[in-house]
């Protein structure tokens, strides 16, 4: 049995749809977005040998994982020391990143899991109905907070006609 909308459909029969969808373009700005916004400070300062690496590769590059760590920051609107041990402004060669003491870097650790099982497990299983696969990240649901709003609080700013939301 097909999926395929009956012969007779045509264009006018499908919704319409706007070129402008708000989450496809912010996963794409944000990373670009946070490269401008943090610059080369993370890369001049950042250590070359990384140690305790969880859920990245061991041999990652650099620029790859502090990427992965702009793109965190952007999503929960956060600094380096939210997750890792060190003082707001002092160089990046002065923080502990293979300390695991930070209860955020543990919760992190768990949501990037819950994110690439959402992303692997069951949105390629859903792709069929769509167009291309769809995609979760960690700004998908935090939206530049350390806490995500509730569904709730989006959908009363949405009613109220509150676009940041």
């Amino acid at each position: 049995m097909s999926n395929l909308p009956p012969v007779s459909a045509t264009l006018s029969d499908r919704p319409a749809r706007s070129p402008w969808n708000p989450s496809r373009w912010l996963g794409r700005i944000l990373p670009i977005a946070a490269c401008v916004a943090l610059g080369g400070t993370c890369s001049a300062q950042a250590p070359m040998e990384f140690k305790n690496l969880q859920l990245f590769p061991k041999g990652i590059a650099q620029e790859e994982l502090i990427a992965n760590m702009k793109n965190f920051a952007v999503s929960l609107g956060v600094r380096c020391n939210f997750c890792h041990v060190g003082e707001e402004g002092a160089p990046l060669d002065t923080f502990d990143f293979a300390s695991d003491e930070k209860e955020p870097k543990r919760v992190a650790r768990i949501m990037i899991r819950m994110r690439d099982a959402i992303n692997a497990d069951h949105l390629t299983k859903a792709a069929h109905h769509h167009e291309g696969a769809a995609r979760v990240d960690c700004v998908t649901c935090h939206r530049g907070q350390n806490h995500p709003p509730k569904p709730e609080e989006i959908l009363a700013g949405i009613m109220s006609g509150q676009s940041g939301h």
